[in-house]
């Protein structure tokens, strides 16, 4: 390419990885496949430990400065010094050289209330600067992207679609010691979701649904404070809900093959991507009954009221799904980097006659 572009490393610094990092790790994993040696740039904070081997991509620490300092100081700085094109694919990019961005989903914009104030207030800041100022948007699904058109006077020719996918999950070996620290988790009698205090992933349907189907195991995993979680929601854990704190890859892939089903009543997604974890791994997955979740993953899922908590789980089970090989063959992480690839290149067509 006749341009530098120049990857915002910052993800690199991360302990945890969530649906957003996953993505970047994913699409940057295959992206390096199909470069030619040192056409792309990672730039990363000097404290950067978790960079992956790449073969192609060239790879550059850059300044102690750590976190917002060094992403809205250090990295422009650099971008400056080397006239370089971010490519920043986890919602946020610098203020002054917003390049290309991926913005997942305008949740906060759309539901503010739901946040923290100050957390609206700064991706209220940096989304509307990418927007106006940002080369090209990405976003991972259509419905994102309406709600982006919704939200901002841009063409939607500037916003591009490029997904999320799943084959990561085939190559993660499942970890049965779970198991033996939870012996309560019985093959096929308990219910799984992947929670946090965050209100649109609604766990307070899941509380209030095991309180009514109290046969039945309820597990919830991820970063919750119980005390915080009861504060928050007004509401008493039932004696049938167990909370298993962070769990790794390998952990989730053995619940999701042992679950009855992966219950996901978020109410606002991008994309879904527990979901389409566990169903390439052959779980039965229940979702809110959203555009966004009809889009993913069309008949291959139970839908349900995210309102209605007299739900009888062992009825919504029998309902008739599809396989859900159609969806599973619809994403491709390979595919998303090659969308990506191609468009940079259109970009930096784009940049070459502008120049000329």
């Amino acid at each position: 390419m006749k341009n530098k572009f120049i990857i915002n490393g910052k993800i690199f610094t991360k302990k945890y990885i969530s649906g957003v990092q996953r993505y970047t790790l994913e699409i940057l994993k295959e992206l390096d496949k199909i470069i030619q040696k040192d056409e792309i740039e990672i730039c990363t904070p000097k404290s950067a430990k978790n960079i992956p081997n790449y073969k192609n991509f060239k790879i550059v620490k850059y300044s102690n400065l750590k976190e917002i300092p060094w992403e809205q100081i250090a990295f422009p700085y650099y971008l400056a010094k080397n006239k370089g094109v971010s490519i920043n694919l986890g919602n946020v990019s610098p203020w002054i050289n917003p390049g290309i961005v991926c913005i997942h989903d305008v949740n906060c914009i759309k539901n503010p209330k739901n946040f923290q104030k100050r957390m609206v207030i700064w991706y209220r800041f940096l989304f509307k600067r990418a927007m106006k100022k940002g080369r090209k948007i990405i976003t991972v699904s259509n419905f994102s992207k309406r709600e982006m058109l919704d939200c901002y006077n841009v063409n939607s020719q500037k916003i591009a679609v490029i997904n999320n996918s799943w084959e990561h999950f085939s190559k993660v070996n499942e970890d049965r010691k779970i198991f033996d620290k939870y012996p309560q988790l019985k093959e096929k009698e308990f219910f799984f979701s992947i929670g946090t205090l965050t209100k649109h992933k609604n766990l307070k349907w899941v509380l209030k649904v095991a309180k009514n189907n109290p046969q039945y195991l309820f597990a919830i995993s991820g970063f919750v404070n119980i005390k915080k979680f009861k504060e928050e929601l007004d509401l008493e854990t039932p004696p049938n809900v167990i909370y298993l704190g962070y769990l790794s890859d390998e952990e989730v892939k053995a619940i999701y093959q042992r679950t009855k089903a992966l219950l996901f009543p978020s109410l606002y997604e991008g994309f879904g991507l527990p979901p389409i974890e566990a169903l390439s791994v052959g779980a039965k997955v229940v979702v809110a009954d959203i555009e966004v979740m009809h889009e993913t993953f069309e008949d291959t899922v139970i839908y349900i009221n995210p309102y209605d908590y007299n739900i009888k789980l062992d009825e919504i089970l029998s309902r008739k799904i599809s396989k859900p090989d159609k969806i599973l063959k619809k994403y491709s992480w390979r595919k998303s980097a090659e969308n990506l690839l191609k468009l940079l290149k259109e970009e930096d067509n784009k940049i070459y006659e502008s120049s000329n």
